[in-house]
């Protein structure tokens, strides 16, 4: 379960299953009314919430088919909601900050941060993006590439303007350990860059 930043809606999970396939579900938190719904057959804990609302609660984001889908939040009280534009991927996770500041992103603008995994052969790669005007990693605002990452957690600092991503392993190729390995990178908006930060 989680709120929206708001505390205008609420986003709940159940297990899948073909009666009910719309299993993660959004609910308007005055009223307790279900508002819409989303199918989630495969949930990982670093793809919660896999449905996100932007800080002042006007738009939704959610995780569908590897890409994120952007609805203004009106839709959400839709039976059938229809998404106005979308990330494409393949996108493992993502996630919005809480707060925004207006030297974070202009008045209208929402940051995004959005997780690809490794494939065949590419890296992985975290990118700081923003809805309306920068929505692929062409036009990100920054990001980082990196191999030796399964797992990516995103997380924002409290203005919105900076972002830590922990990436981690379940097993460590190199034979250094047994239980897999782990990196944490910066990205920063306002430096335009980003870095890994060692480990002590």
């Amino acid at each position: 379960m989680d709120f929206s930043p708001n505390g205008g809606y609420v986003v709940t999970y159940e297990r899948w299953s073909a009666e009910d396939n719309k299993n993660v579900k959004v609910w308007d938190s005055g009223t307790g009314k279900l508002l819409c719904g989303f199918p989630l057959r495969n949930l990982k804990m670093a793809s919660w919430p896999a449905v996100q609302f932007t800080y002042d609660d006007a738009f939704l984001f959610h995780l569908a088919n590897s890409e994120v889908h952007i609805y203004p939040a009106v839709e959400a009280r839709k039976e059938n909601p229809r998404y106005s534009a979308k990330i494409k991927g393949p996108l493992a996770s993502f996630s919005l900050p809480e707060t925004s500041t207006p030297t974070s992103a202009p008045a209208g603008a929402y940051n995004v941060a959005v997780f690809n995994p490794e494939s065949k052969g590419k890296p992985a790669r975290v990118s700081m993006l923003r809805y309306p005007d920068k929505l692929d990693s062409s036009s990100a605002l920054v990001g980082k590439s990196f191999y030796r990452a399964e797992d990516c957690s995103l997380r924002w600092a409290p203005k919105g303007d900076a972002l830590l991503a922990v990436t981690s392993t379940s097993v460590d190729t190199s034979g250094e350990s047994y239980y897999g390995s782990a990196a944490l990178y910066l990205l920063a908006i306002n430096h335009l860059q980003s870095q890994a930060i060692a480990e002590p």
